[in-house]
């Protein structure tokens, strides 16, 4: 059989044009390539260069500034290769900037953000940052700028990036951001010697009405900063509180301060791991004036924390009207003074439910929780709350070893076997240096009796 050739069709000019066209079109706005100190931004309509020099701040912000106006729906810049910026980069709303092909590192001395939003007066919306790792080269600044900052902005995503050795914090959202999500971020190494650096931080600021809300922190490493791993912050009371804010599945640890830091309200803590931080591994509120309501605290996991300092425990909370629940806390203990190292410190607060925790093994005691009716405590392993059992006396009175982590508020005795009657003498420390309860019966003799006792 012979050979069967094609024969290909015969373009016009305007065809072959298209065709050409379609070929240089790329999935981003603008692709910014670097090599050999040089920078390229390729027009990802035209396949052309439209921008190019040695300086990268300066080619990304016109590829940046080049984008359709008051445009409405997201546009792209990708970035590929290695990157030393000179300046901040200003970011616009409705942009992606995709980094997963590229190196951010911030010069020597350039002492400013390496990203933030654009309009300072306003925030901005609708912004991506996907991908790269992001060198702060914190010890060659001397300002305390942080290296990713976001202020009065919505709808902003960081997503799967590496940042490190921030000068100051790591990234901050700050007045008003609210909508915002922080997926599967590594921040590390925030803060030079000397400055209090978060891997993240959600601040409040004096200004009314500008509180930071509706944030959430899915998953993602915080570790190894000179302040907290994550901080919702607010300096003292008259600061605005962050509020509504979620951290899911994050982990803290290795920091000087604090693994999370937590001074706002109706935020949740959910399934984060807080270890091998200097202090509390979860911190929330600081007496006496700032005092967090309405939290969700739970599934947490917390030890070894106060590695460094004393005073401090696994969770420490100044709280009322908030949940802790099915966190486990263990080996916590300061390496300065072994004093005070509880598995969870809840202060004299009021209104919580305290159920389900599970302490072991910290240095002090499981768990300091007062004994304050308006609290719902039950079901901690390692802080005995509810006990009962039988007993007898031979005399018209005795005591027994109610067993429990403090006094009981309720106790119940009961007579068995026997018509005499039986009441309590008084309940608490009795006998001396014991936790026990004194009974004591109107007859004489042997008489059996059960008792119950709760906090």
């Amino acid at each position: 059989m012979g050979e069967i050739r094609t024969i290909p069709p015969v373009l016009t000019r305007t065809e072959w044009n298209a065709l050409l066209d379609h070929s240089l079109i790329k999935g981003a706005s603008f692709i910014v390539y670097s090599g050999s100190g040089l920078y390229w931004a390729l027009n990802g309509s035209t396949g052309k260069i439209d921008y190019s020099g040695s300086n990268a701040s300066t080619v990304i912000s016109g590829s940046l500034s080049a984008l359709t106006s008051g445009r409405t729906w997201k546009e792209k810049i990708t970035l590929k290769g290695d990157f030393s910026f000179t300046d901040e980069l200003l970011l616009p709303s409705y942009t992606i900037l995709d980094l997963t092909q590229a190196k951010l590192t911030l010069a020597n001395a350039t002492n400013k953000h390496l990203l933030r939003n654009s309009d300072s007066a306003n925030g901005n919306t609708a912004i991506d940052l996907i991908g790269g790792i992001l060198n702060g080269n914190g010890a060659n600044q001397s300002v305390a700028n942080g290296l990713i900052e976001f202020y009065k902005s919505t709808a902003i995503r960081l997503i799967d990036m590496i940042v490190y050795d921030g000068y100051f914090h790591n990234i901050t959202f700050t007045n008003q951001c609210s909508k915002c999500s922080v997926v599967n971020v590594e921040s590390y190494g925030a803060g030079v010697t000397g400055l209090s650096g978060d891997g993240l931080t959600i601040a409040g600021s004096t200004d009314s009405g500008t509180e930071p809300h509706d944030i959430q922190v899915l998953g993602g490493f915080y570790h190894n900063c000179t302040s907290y791993g994550i901080g919702i912050v607010r300096v003292d009371a008259t600061y605005v509180i962050p509020y509504n804010i979620t951290l899911l599945g994050a982990h803290c640890y290795s920091n000087t301060s604090y693994g999370i830091e937590e001074r706002g309200r109706w935020n949740k803590i959910i399934g984060c791991h807080a270890y091998n931080n200097g202090k509390h591994g979860i911190n929330m509120g600081n007496p006496p004036d700032i005092v967090v309501t309405y939290d969700e605290v739970i599934g947490n996991t917390l030890y070894n924390n106060a590695s460094v300092t004393a005073g401090y425990s696994g969770l420490y909370a100044h709280s009322n009207y908030s949940q802790f629940k099915d966190n486990i806390a263990f080996d916590t203990r300061p390496g300065v003074d072994r004093t005070q190292a509880y598995g969870m410190y809840i202060n004299y607060d009021q209104y919580n439910e305290i159920i389900g925790n599970i302490g072991n093994n910290n240095l002090t005691a499981e768990f300091f929780i007062p004994a304050i009716v308006t609290n719902i405590v039950k079901n901690n392993l390692g802080y005995k709350t509810e006990n009962f059992g039988t007993s007898n006396i031979t005399t018209t009175s005795g005591s027994i070893v109610h067993g429990l982590a403090v006094t009981p508020t309720i106790v119940n005795i009961t007579a068995s076997g026997s018509a005499s009657t039986m009441y309590m003498g008084s309940f608490g420390w009795y006998p001396s240096g014991s936790a026990g309860i004194w009974v004591i019966q109107t007859g004489s003799g042997t008489v059996g009796f059960n008792w119950k006792a709760e906090v």
